[in-house]
């Protein structure tokens, strides 16, 4: 995602044995990244997405419980500056977690979904429940979906057809 003077892109790799760790990269121009030495406040975290958001870069995903499995938590970092990280409070719904958060003017949105954080590769394995509301990234609530006549085929390219008029997923 573009922040600051450039670009800070976050991932994951899985550990044998001890779990998966996040990681982040910065750029300046896109084309040359630099690997972040590990921050050990990712610890068996999982980065599933990077939001600037009010002079703050927010990274949600989740935690896991490590190698034995055993669940995990969704989870949420933030930064000022796309280099140093602190973990803060996140309010979700009881029984959702979030997926796909995106900002507008207006404030923060997110695919609601009903907890279920095991298996999927973004930590989210439940079906979509809501959408999500935030202004400032650590409290959510809910809204009803939307009723039509069709159905969702793919809820964050919904979702985003439906902040910004005319989004085509591409």
């Amino acid at each position: 995602t573009a922040w600051g003077s450039g670009y800070v892109a976050a991932g994951f790799y899985h550990r044998v044995e001890t779990g998966r760790r996040s990681v982040i990269w910065i750029s300046t121009d896109g084309r040359a990244w630099t690997l972040r030495p590990h921050d050990p406040i990712f610890e068996n975290g999982v980065v599933s997405y990077l939001v600037p958001w009010h002079g703050e870069l927010l990274a949600f995903g989740y935690v896991s419980a490590g190698a034995g499995g055993g669940g995990a938590d969704a989870k949420m970092w933030s930064s000022l500056d796309g280099v140093t990280w602190q973990a803060e409070p996140l309010q979700l719904p009881a029984g959702l977690t979030m997926r796909f958060a995106v900002a507008t003017s207006d404030g923060l949105w997110a695919d609601g979904a009903t907890a279920g954080l095991d298996t999927a590769p973004d930590g989210v394995s439940g079906s979509l429940s809501g959408i999500l509301t935030s202004t400032d990234g650590r409290t959510w609530t809910t809204s009803p979906l939307p009723r039509s006549n069709g159905q969702l085929e793919a809820p964050s390219r919904e979702l985003l057809g439906l902040l910004r008029p005319g989004f085509d997923g591409a």
